[in-house]
């Protein structure tokens, strides 16, 4: 599922049509809001689903496959997702 996917499940369960403008509004506000929560540092919860939260990487040292010289990886963030346990009894039904 592709976002124009969600976008048209989502209108279809509110009983608008599948091109409905306003839901794709809604879900890209939705998402803007989690990028923005999590630009900050912030975990988001969504009871029943799961969380998303940002989690740090050291910097560390690592080596170039092709030449076998060391190199320096730098610190970064990433994000990272954990289920919940009704999203996980959904999925292993």
């Amino acid at each position: 599922m592709n976002k124009k996917d969600l976008i048209a499940a989502v209108a279809g369960k509110l009983g608008y049509g599948p091109c409905a403008p306003v839901t794709g509004r809604v879900v890209e506000a939705a998402f803007e809001a989690m990028a923005e929560a999590l630009g900050r540092g912030e975990q988001v919860r969504i009871n029943g689903f799961g969380v998303w939260r940002v989690r740090g990487r050291k910097a560390r040292e690592g080596r170039n496959p092709r030449t076998g010289e060391s190199i320096q990886i730098p610190a970064a963030s990433g994000v990272i997702f954990r289920p919940a346990d009704a999203l996980k009894g959904r999925v292993n039904h």
